[in-house]
């Protein structure tokens, strides 16, 4: 397991998830699972916010969203205060490519278990553990 950590901060600020995807290796992600997650938004997803961190926290499969459904969500006004986001790949995102987890707007780090995955994280400035 390949594990890095990230505390960029922004006006005092953690990094914004939509700023922190210029800097994964997200190029073969078809899906993106949301877990345990904690944000601020108005209808992620077209949810209403109570039950997608509902959903998040009490299915086994969390919410899982297209890559172009994530994208789009990017360009909404949210904050990830706290919870896991794991990128997926596969027909059926069966695999998982690397896991991001917000700390207490305060940290994220990411694991992953593909070297190569590791090394594009490592060019992208994260710092390994």
């Amino acid at each position: 397991m390949f594990s890095f950590v990230l505390r960029e901060m922004n006006g005092g600020v953690l990094i914004g998830l939509e700023k922190l995807v210029d800097r994964i290796p997200c190029q073969s992600v078809t899906h993106w699972r949301f877990r345990s997650i904690s944000i601020t938004a108005v209808n992620p997803f077209g949810m209403p916010l109570r039950d997608f961190q509902i959903k998040s926290s009490s299915s086994p499969e969390g919410v899982i969203v297209s890559n172009d459904a994530f994208w789009a969500f990017l360009c909404t006004d949210f904050q990830v205060l706290d919870g896991i986001i794991e990128g997926l790949s596969g027909a059926n995102a069966e695999v998982c490519l690397f896991r991001l987890d917000c700390f207490d707007t305060s940290q994220w780090e990411a694991t992953t278990e593909d070297e190569g995955i590791a090394k594009e994280f490592e060019k992208c400035g994260w710092v390994r553990q």
